[in-house]
C-alpha cells in the first residue's frame, strides 16, 4: 500500500512524463490527486467553542501606596537611618539636615516664650510686685475708710471740726482713687505681658516649624524601596531621598494601547502571567483607567487588584495581563490559521469567502460561509 507522500511522488513523475498523456487528462488527475493529499493531510472542519477576546497589555505590580521623599530645605545630610527594606511608621524621622542656624533660633525662641511665660503668670517680680502694691493700698484704704466713717458721724453729731472732717474724707478719696489706678495698671500690664507671651509663643511656633524642615519624616507606614541620598551628601528640596511604600498591599499597574482603550472599562476580569510564576496565571479585577493618554508611550494607564494572586509579591514584579472584554459560547469557529488575512479559508471546492467575528487566543468565530460540514485546510 502507497502513502499520500509516495502518490504525490508519483503524480509528479507522471507530469514529467506528459508527453504520452493528453494535457486536459493531466490537469483533472493533478487537481484530484493534490486535493486527496492535502485533504489527508490538513483538512479539519469548524467546531463549537467558547471564544474569549481579550485586549493585550504589559502588567507590573506595584505598591498600592508609594511615593518619593523629597527635603523641603537645602544643605548636608548631617545623619539618616535609611536602609532599602527597611520598615517604617508615620511620622518617623528618616534623616536629618544640618541647621544650625535653625537650631540656634529655635533654642532663643523657646527661651523667650518660657520668660514671657513666667511675667505673664506672675512668676516674675512684675505683676508680683503690683500685687503687693495694690494689697498695701487696699490695707490704706480701709484704715482711710474707717477714719472716714468715724468723723463723718462725729460730724453729723457737731462734734469736731470741719477741717478734721474734711481731711479724713479727702484722705479716704485718694486712697480710693490710687487703688483704683494701681488696679487698672496691673490690668493693663497683665494684658501687655499675655500678648507679649502669645506673640513669644507664635514665633516660638514659627521657629520649630522651621527647624522641623530640616527633620525629614515618613510621610505614611510601609517599607523603604529605595535610598538615593548618603550622610555628608549634599541636597536640595529637588533631590529625591528615598522612595517609600505600601508594604503588604499591591496593585498591577497595566498600559494599554490607545486602539484597546474604547474597549476596556472598570470591573472587566484581567488575566495576568507573571515572570516570576512560571505557567502560572492569576486574576485581577479591572478598577480604574487613567483619562490622559501617555503622548510618550501612546498608551494609558489603568489598575487592576487582584482577586486570585500569588502567595508572595514583591515590587517591581513584571509580566502580562489578558482584559477579558468579551465571551461568546457555543460559536462555530476555526484556529486562526486556517483564516487568510482577506478573510478566505481553503476547502476542497477551493477557496471559500467567509464572515467572522470575534477572534481569541487560538479561534475565531465563523458567522457565515461554511459550517461544521465543511473541510478546511490551512493556509500556507
Amino acid at each position: 500500500m502507497t502513502t499520500s507522500q509516495e502518490r504525490c511522488q508519483g503524480l509528479s513523475a507522471v507530469i514529467r512524463e506528459g508527453a504520452a498523456v493528453r494535457y486536459s487528462l493531466l490537469v483533472f488527475i493533478t487537481v484530484t490527486l493534490i486535493g486527496g493529499c492535502k485533504s489527508e493531510a490538513e483538512g479539519i472542519k469548524p467546531g463549537i467553542h467558547t471564544i474569549t477576546e481579550a485586549v493585550y497589555s504589559s502588567a507590573t505590580v506595584v505598591p498600592v501606596k508609594k511615593y518619593t521623599v523629597y527635603p523641603s530645605v537645602a544643605g548636608i545630610v548631617e545623619a539618616s537611618v535609611l536602609e532599602e527594606g527597611m520598615q517604617v511608621n508615620e511620622d518617623d524621622v528618616l534623616l536629618r539636615v544640618k541647621s544650625e542656624q535653625a537650631d540656634w533660633e529655635r533654642k532663643k525662641a523657646q527661651l523667650q516664650y518660657e520668660q514671657a511665660r513666667r511675667s505673664a503668670t506672675g512668676e516674675e517680680a512684675v505683676l508680683r510686685e503690683m500685687t503687693e502694691r495694690i494689697n498695701s493700698a487696699q490695707a490704706q484704704l480701709r484704715a482711710d475708710s474707717s477714719t472716714y466713717s468715724r468723723q463723718h458721724r462725729l460730724w453729723e453729731q457737731n462734734i469736731g471740726s470741719r477741717q478734721t472732717y474734711e481731711a479724713a474724707q479727702l484722705k479716704f478719696e485718694t486712697s480710693r482713687n490710687q487703688l483704683r489706678e494701681l488696679r487698672n495698671a496691673y490690668d493693663r500690664t497683665k494684658g501687655e505681658l499675655e500678648s507679649q507671651m502669645e506673640l513669644a509663643e507664635t514665633v516660638l511656633d514659627q521657629r520649630r516649624s522651621a527647624y522641623a524642615e530640616f527633620l525629614i519624616r515618613a510621610a505614611l507606614r510601609g517599607t523603604v524601596y529605595e535610598v538615593f541620598v548618603e550622610e555628608g551628601e549634599s541636597i536640595t528640596p529637588q533631590t529625591p531621598i528615598a522612595t517609600i511604600g505600601s508594604t503588604d498591599d499591591f496593585i498591577v499597574r497595566l498600559s494599554i494601547d490607545e486602539v484597546d482603550i474604547a474597549r476596556v472599562k472598570p470591573g472587566q476580569e484581567v488575566v495576568i502571567a507573571l515572570d516570576a510564576y512560571k505557567e502560572q496565571s492569576f486574576t485581577a479585577n479591572l478598577t480604574k483607567i487613567s483619562p490622559q493618554k501617555d503622548e510618550r508611550t501612546q498608551t494609558y494607564a489603568a489598575e487592576a487588584v487582584f482577586k486570585r494572586g500569588p502567595d508572595r509579591l514583591f515590587a517591581g514584579l513584571s509580566g502580562e495581563a489578558n482584559i477579558i472584554v468579551s465571551q461568546r459560547n457555543n460559536v462555530l469557529a476555526l484556529p486562526t490559521e486556517f483564516i487568510s488575512a482577506n478573510g478566505k479559508v481553503l476547502t476542497e471546492d477551493g477557496e471559500q469567502q467567509v464572515k467572522t467575528g470575534v477572534t481569541d487566543f487560538r479561534y475565531t468565530e465563523i458567522v457565515s460561509g461554511i459550517d461544521t460540514n465543511t473541510v478546511v485546510f490551512q493556509v500556507e
